[in-house]
């Protein structure tokens, strides 16, 4: 079993680029560079080299300007992703057949199979399961206009990220609950060069390392900023070398991102620029503030002094989270030995546990539907409805037993 320092340090590199700081949401972070406050309202867009704030349509005509386009996120925020979708509609309208889109969230590997998807020649559950093995099954929801939308326009979707060697397999818990998760064994892919020399990005990378509240020696932090700059650096060759392709040279590349990757333009800006200096600009969603019951995400992190912008545009908007309305059954779950799904712990008060799942039973059918893996039972439980009931069949002691279950939101 994985240590808890081993398990952070193979998941950071997700986790730390999705999420925010206390810091960054402070009133110092919010100040033009004239010296007056921004209105913290849900839509104001503001222009931080400037503090001008911007209409819209101000905003996608100054992005029409720039061959590439960062739009950072919160992993788990629908308003991010709505403001993502916004501006690559916009850009699309404006430009059509010349704008491509670039995703943090595939693999280089998976490129042939993004293509099928965007070609039509992969259905929903394909691409969700192409999904679950790149990013987390239960991250599809938060995504699936911008995939839908890629699809009916078919604008090109460059799968940017680094493929897994001895990475965890997916991000995040599965709809399921909280899952196991394999570790592939193949061959790492030659490395990008790395740019070292980065002192901003040491500091900046740096702090939110500290901010897990983990003492980490130099050899591990190092093991542990090589990782994080492995996907910088991936990241924006992938882009660089798409743009450079002789095909693609009428393109714009709008890329979405974990926030952290394209703040200051200290992740993936400034490495794509190196390879290929071509004029881009940052938009970074900002969230006005966080519900009671979900400020608890935000790290207690002291953010480094930086002599620049983070971003281009700043965007306010809302928080919002589909954590409330995703059934969970409230076990943790593992592949079984030939096919099903392994129950490894049901967790108290949850929908499993008052239907009389147990350690050790194998998950065979959901309402009679065959479960033969873990991304079934994700897959088939996305489309219940908390209050719904159903049933659920289950392998115990060679004994075949189906059990009546509620769906509802388990809390861990």
């Amino acid at each position: 079993m994985r240590s808890a320092l081993t398990t952070f340090l193979l998941l950071g590199l997700s986790t730390l680029y999705g999420c925010a700081s206390k810091d960054q949401f402070g009133v110092q972070e919010a100040a033009s560079p004239y010296g007056y406050q921004y209105q913290w309202e849900q839509g104001r867009i503001y222009h931080n080299r400037t503090g001008v704030e911007m209409t819209e349509q101000q905003l996608y005509d100054y992005l029409s300007g720039f061959s590439v386009v960062y739009v950072g996120e919160s992993h788990d925020s629908v308003n991010d992703h709505a403001v993502q979708l916004k501006i690559l509609k916009a850009l699309v309208n404006r430009y059509p057949g010349q704008i491509a889109l670039g995703m943090e969230m595939l693999r280089t590997d998976s490129q042939e199979g993004v293509d099928q998807w965007v070609a039509g020649e992969l259905n929903e559950k394909e691409m969700m399961r192409l999904w679950a093995d790149n990013w987390g099954g239960s991250s599809y929801p938060y995504y699936s206009d911008i995939l839908q939308f890629v699809r009916e326009e078919k604008i090109p979707l460059v799968a940017l990220n680094r493929p897994k060697t001895n990475q965890p397999n997916g991000h995040g818990p599965e709809a399921t609950g909280e899952s196991s998760t394999a570790v592939a064994t193949h061959s790492p892919p030659p490395e990008p060069e790395i740019d070292w020399n980065d002192p901003y990005y040491d500091a900046y990378i740096g702090a939110f390392l500290s901010g897990h509240g983990h003492e980490l020696g130099p050899d591990m932090r190092e093991k542990f900023m090589r990782g994080q700059l492995l996907w910088d650096e991936t990241m924006a060759e992938t882009g660089a070398r798409y743009l450079a392709e002789a095909a693609n040279h009428d393109k714009k590349l709008v890329i979405f991102a974990g926030g952290n990757h394209v703040r200051y333009g200290l992740g993936i800006p400034r490495r794509l620029f190196r390879r290929l200096p071509v004029n881009y600009a940052i938009v970074s969603p900002r969230v006005v503030s966080y519900t009671e019951s979900s400020a608890d995400k935000l790290m207690d992190v002291e953010l480094p002094d930086l002599p620049m912008p983070e971003s281009d545009i700043t965007w306010f908007v809302g928080y919002e989270d589909l954590e409330d309305k995703r059934v969970k059954l409230g076990v943790s779950i593992a592949p079984a030995e030939e096919s099903g799904v392994l129950v490894e712990e049901v967790y108290a008060d949850s929908p499993a546990a008052e239907a009389g799942l147990s350690e050790g039973d194998i998950i065979r059918k959901l309402d009679g539907e065959t479960v033969g893996d873990m991304f079934d039972l994700s897959y088939q439980l996305s489309s219940k409805v908390i209050g719904e009931k159903g049933s659920i069949t289950i392998e115990r002691d060679s004994k075949v037993i189906t059990l009546d279950i509620s769906f509802r939101n388990a809390a861990r």
